[in-house]
């Protein structure tokens, strides 16, 4: 799980390995493809989207982004959604 939170410092948030990984990166850096930055602990995080159409395996959901998060050596694939702008 991943979750950018926009504004004048941007954010980001990220749970690995089912809650039990955590990476907390302040003032998160957007790029072309998505967010990337580094967590308190040295660990870099980057978080890749592609505004394409992705079926979740266990739901089937459809989502409107397909998903790359790479940190810690490992990356993690699925699905995202954009929330829309808020007032």
């Amino acid at each position: 799980m991943a979750e950018v939170e926009l504004g004048d410092q941007p954010s980001m948030h990220a749970e690995v390995d089912y809650g039990e990984t955590r990476f907390e990166i302040t003032n998160a850096i957007e790029d072309l493809t998505g967010w990337s930055g580094t967590a308190a602990d040295g660990t870099q995080v980057a978080l890749r989207l592609e505004r394409v159409e992705c079926i979740d395996n266990m739901s089937s959901e459809k989502f409107g982004a397909r998903a790359v998060l790479a940190a810690a050596g490992k990356e993690y694939e699925g699905c995202g959604r954009f929330r829309p702008n808020r007032p």
